[in-house]
């Protein structure tokens, strides 16, 4: 599910920047 286009390390510094905003960002991507 989550990591897919990213690396855990990648994703952790996406969660810490986007602070939630890249939630939303990867819904919207997954369409689910």
């Amino acid at each position: 599910m989550l990591g897919r286009d990213v690396s855990p390390a990648r994703f952790v510094l996406l969660e810490h920047r986007w602070d939630g905003v890249h939630w939303d960002f990867m819904l919207e991507r997954g369409g689910s």
